[in-house]
């Protein structure tokens, strides 16, 4: 009987170890699978969104390209373009072939990077920009825009349409603009991220512990909030953290004071955005007079916008007739109440104080004379900008229309090279200030 059992029992132990291994085996191959698969989702939605990014900056330099008349900064965005279309295919190469028209876009791309390469050849044997290449960067101009209009909806391939080549009517047949992220693209103003050499010098005042830095805080901040402490920073310019609570259970202000002289660096909303129930101008207002209420004298207003109920203003000093971009705040006001909702003074404190500004070498009309030609000039004025050196330069600063399209172009004031040049686009939150997005010679900004 005992022998009967174990002639069916052993057969049938072994298939059930054999199963086991089976399905332990089968579980091991699927996890990998599943690894596997979002590790290739992970490749793509970089390498999608890095294509992205280096196609806008492709367009961005090229459309300064279309309003530079400085030789020496045509070299720049030149070698800007050649770079970011290079980079472009390196992204291209690594996405799978989902219907897009990879060999036309790479052809394309080709295109633009042979093309800059031998202009940036030109123009270090000292031979301009002609006419009939102008007209070529022109053309490709107008093929990046139809690129970047093109890919219009689509995201990057996940799971098993990653996986799996030659299916029709994927994402990657277009890019959605509005749904990236450019962090270094979009800015609050011309060098509104732009912080000079730090300067402690420029700090006022003794050292203050945490105790004083609260007083100082709530004298900023006014009634009405009950403030503790937050987190510290050091670094070169240390400063106490706190927190202030309205009371109203909607949030909260996260601010950090600094150690040296007590100054109110930063204020940022940590909460639910406000509803919108005010007028916008009558928010304008609040900031300019919440500006001038701190005591920042000399501060003018210089550009908006407008999200998530709040309204954020942009300050910079002026100096009798010339803008100081170095010295800039930011300000944040609600919609519902004209309350502060952020503030961010620290490149005012470090870059602040009176300058011996010199006078032009050139005049406006020369410098205008510098311009490209078939601009049209819609304001100038005199500034102080900051360079990537982190020193300052007077400038004239020229506001352009390029057919339709408009431009701050900067022209040194005593030798007429052309330091920067941003495009102004506006839209229905205000306007925004875009330049490239990539961290090079020439623009640390």
């Amino acid at each position: 009987m005992d022998n009967k059992w174990l002639k069916y029992a052993l057969p049938l132990l072994g298939a059930v170890v054999v199963l086991g291994g089976l399905v332990t085996w089968g579980m091991g191959e699927r996890q990998k699978q599943q690894d596997y698969k979002a590790y290739m989702d992970n490749l793509y939605a970089k390498s999608y969104y890095e294509l992205v990014g280096h196609v806008q900056n492709v367009q961005t330099n090229l459309e300064k390209l279309a309003v530079s008349g400085d030789p020496e900064e045509n070299w720049i965005l030149l070698s800007n373009v050649w770079r970011h279309a290079d980079s472009a295919q390196q992204n291209l190469g690594q996405l799978p072939e989902l219907g897009v028209p990879g060999s036309d876009m790479s052809k394309y791309l080709n295109q633009v990077s042979d093309f800059c390469h031998v202009i940036m050849e030109r123009l270090s044997r000292r031979e301009p920009i002609d006419v009939e290449n102008q007209e070529v960067l022109d053309t490709l101009l107008v093929s990046c825009v139809t690129v970047m209009e093109s890919f219009s909806q689509g995201q990057p391939p996940q799971g098993e349409e990653a996986l799996t080549p030659g299916i029709e009517s994927a994402p990657y047949e277009s890019i959605q603009q509005t749904s990236i992220e450019y962090p270094h693209i979009i800015y609050d103003g011309p060098f509104s991220e732009t912080r000079l050499e730090t300067d402690l010098a420029h700090f006022k005042g003794d050292e203050v512990d945490a105790d004083t830095a609260l007083g100082k805080l709530q004298a900023f901040l006014g009634e009405g909030y009950a403030i503790e402490r937050g987190i510290d920073t050091q670094g070169d310019i240390p400063t106490w953290g706190f927190y202030a609570d309205p009371g109203d259970g909607t949030g909260r202000l996260v601010c950090a004071v600094s150690v040296l002289g007590g100054r109110v660096l930063t204020v940022l909303w940590d909460g639910e955005p406000p509803q919108e129930v005010m007028d916008e101008e009558a928010a304008y207002q609040a900031a300019i007079d919440l500006v001038a209420d701190k005591g920042l004298r000399g501060m003018v207003p210089q550009y908006r916008q407008r999200e998530e109920g709040m309204l954020l203003v942009t300050f910079a000093y002026q100096q009798g007739e010339v803008l100081c971009y170095a010295d800039q705040v930011k300000v944040q006001v609600s919609l519902s109440d004209a309350s502060l909702m952020g503030w961010e003074a620290t490149n005012y404190y470090i870059a602040h104080h009176r300058r011996d500004i010199p006078e032009p070498k050139l005049t406006v009309e020369k410098a205008e004379a510098l311009l490209r030609q078939g601009l049209k000039v819609m304001d100038r004025q005199l500034a102080m900008i900051p360079l990537p050196s982190g020193k300052e330069v007077l400038c004239y600063e020229f506001k352009v229309d390029n057919g339709g399209q408009t431009y701050l172009i900067y022209i040194n004031a005593s030798i007429g090279h052309e330091e920067e040049i941003f495009k102004l686009v506006e839209n229905e939150k205000g306007m925004l200030i875009i330049k490239d997005t990539s961290v090079d010679d020439k623009t640390r900004l």
